[in-house]
This record gives C-alpha cells, sequence and structure tokens, in this order.
C-alpha cells in the first residue's frame, strides 16, 4: 500500500505535468526549480488549510468542472492554462500579519511565468490579486476566468458539513497566534461578509449547490463561536 504522503507527493508533482502541458509548457531546469519553490512553500509547517491539499483540490475542481472551457479565448488567450497557474501561485505568499499575501504571489508568478515562456502572465497577475475577495464582482463576458477562479477559490465553503469543520480547524490553527477571543471577532466578520453577499458566480456552482451549502456551513460556524 502506498504511503499516503508519498501518494500526495506524486500527485502534486503529476498536476504539475499536467499543467505545464496544458500551457505549453516544456519541462526545464527551470520549471524544475519553479516547481520546488513551490512545493517548499505548500509544505511549510505553518501552513494547515493553504497548503498542497488545497492546490489538488483546486485543480481538480478545475479540471472536473471546466475542462470543456481548454479551448475558450478571451482577447485571443485561453483562459484555462491562465487559471491553472493562478491556482499554483495564489497562495505562494501566506503569512496571516501580512495585507500584501496576494501582491507578493501575484508578482512572484509573473516573474516565473516569465522565465517559462509563458505569455499570459499579466493575467495570471490580474486572476491572483482578485483573490483578495474585496468589493462586489460582477460575472461579465470579459472576467470569466475570474470567476471560475473565484468560485474555486472558495469552494470549500460550500463543501459537505464534515470537510467544512475540518477547514475551519485548520483555519484557527494557522490563526493559532491569536487569542480566542481575538480570532471569534475576526473570524465572525469574515464570515458574516460572506453571508451577506453572492458567494459563487459561475452557473456550475449554482448548479451544484454549492451557495447553498455555504451559507448553512457558514451559519452553523457563526453559531459555534457564538458559544
Amino acid at each position: 500500500m502506498t504511503n499516503p504522503k508519498i501518494a500526495k507527493e506524486m500527485l502534486f508533482v503529476s498536476w504539475w505535468e499536467e499543467s505545464l502541458k496544458d500551457c505549453g509548457i516544456k519541462r526545464s531546469d527551470a520549471s524544475d526549480r519553479i516547481f520546488n519553490n513551490l512545493e517548499k512553500a505548500y509544505k511549510d509547517s505553518h501552513r494547515h488549510y493553504h497548503s498542497q491539499d488545497h492546490i489538488i483540490s483546486s485543480l481538480n475542481l478545475l479540471h472536473t468542472n471546466f475542462e470543456s472551457l481548454k479551448d475558450f479565448a478571451i482577447n485571443k488567450k485561453k483562459i484555462f492554462p491562465q487559471i491553472q497557474m493562478a491556482l499554483w501561485f495564489h497562495d505562494f505568499y501566506y503569512n496571516i500579519q501580512d495585507k500584501d499575501n496576494e501582491e507578493k504571489s501575484a508578482e512572484r508568478a509573473e516573474e516565473d511565468l516569465g522565465e517559462l515562456g509563458f505569455q499570459s502572465g499579466e493575467e495570471v497577475y490580474q486572476l491572483i490579486l482578485a483573490t483578495k475577495h474585496q468589493g462586489s464582482f460582477k460575472i461579465n463576458g470579459n472576467n470569466f476566468a475570474t470567476a471560475i477562479l473565484l468560485d474555486i477559490d472558495l469552494a470549500i465553503l460550500g463543501s459537505a458539513p464534515d470537510e467544512y469543520n475540518t477547514y475551519s480547524q485548520n483555519i484557527r490553527k494557522e490563526y493559532s497566534i491569536y487569542s480566542d477571543k481575538e480570532y471569534r471577532e475576526g473570524r465572525k466578520a469574515v464570515l458574516e461578509s460572506f453571508l451577506n453577499r453572492k458567494i459563487y458566480h459561475t452557473q456550475k456552482f449554482k448548479e451544484l449547490g454549492f451557495e447553498e451549502r455555504a451559507k448553512e456551513n457558514i451559519k452553523r460556524e457563526l453559531l459555534s463561536l457564538d458559544k
């Protein structure tokens, strides 16, 4: 029987190789070095949710639900490769005390992808900035890639109750430097912001019932934070 840890490492590698192929990037010393840096970042011991598992799950969601869009392009550029690389890099930098994780991650993505000759680095940069999830968002013909990325990034909110509970526990571990009181106040503010707006934007996520499950999960966690 394969060790689960080894199996995850192999899956992480295979997703990277698949992404390179979809992006038309040949494997090289540079791509290997960039992958090693990504792997090191997502395996950092302080990450409990924003880890390899999050990236693997996100890429799986993309391929499972949106693979039919592999040839869909906006401004003559295919969006599927852009979303793939945005998923790989969007949590590259993750420090709970920093306010510019997305900016740093976006800059790193644009730099690394430029080295690999990927022609949509600017689009990936903008996609990653969108994962700050700030302000209102309305889907249109020009931001479909953003809608897909945002839905996938927040898919955990609409997961099954047990999976959501594990997620919320892992988020608490990532914020372990804060007292229970401080954490409750901050977490409630975040959850209430999601509760008071539409979370998902693509028709696919609506059809799969993510919005309803997310609102139920959030309400349940809010009740637990009040105990």
